[in-house]
């Protein structure tokens, strides 16, 4: 088991090596853009770099990115759920750029329509993301609180999803 940390990449993602470090962290977890934005702006290679070069010079081994909150593959907006998987098809291809794990998307709201009705629209998105996506980084369902019409708050919902 690795001990870790959700840490800031201000200032260039090489930057949250050290803030890792600082704190004694064996993995990190950051964002490879606003949490709360669409847009998605490309990681330089000499950021990438000296990031891959920080984890090797820190003993950090492990590494996984947590997607943007507004992505939601149960939504029924056809362009909210098209910028969710365009979203997470970027992040996948970041996280392979980096050498991480994997990304760790939260599974959203099913918006009143139930489980069962969004079941499908959403595994075949996360099918749509990983078929666009390089081999290597998982893609990680992270469990929800379960309030209000959120999915994944208990682990039945997650092995179906």
């Amino acid at each position: 088991m690795k001990i870790g940390a959700h840490v800031s990449t201000a200032g260039g993602i090489s930057n949250a090596v050290a803030r890792g470090q600082e704190i004694g962290c064996e993995a990190i977890q950051i964002f490879g853009s606003s949490p709360q934005a669409w847009a998605f702006k490309p990681v330089l290679g000499e950021q990438i770099g000296r990031f891959k070069q920080g984890l090797i010079n820190a003993g950090i081994g492990a590494v996984f990115l947590q997607a943007i909150y507004l992505i939601n593959l149960r939504t029924p907006s056809e362009e909210t759920l098209q910028k969710g998987i365009d979203s997470l098809i970027n992040y996948m291809n970041l996280a392979a750029e980096i050498g991480a794990d994997g990304v760790i998307v939260h599974p959203g709201s099913h918006g009143g329509r139930g489980f069962e009705a969004v079941l499908p629209q959403a595994a075949e998105a996360i099918k749509t993301v990983l078929n666009a996506s390089p081999e290597g980084p998982c893609l990680a369902v992270e469990n929800m609180a379960g309030m209000g019409r959120h999915v994944g708050a208990k682990f039945d919902e997650l092995g179906r999803i």
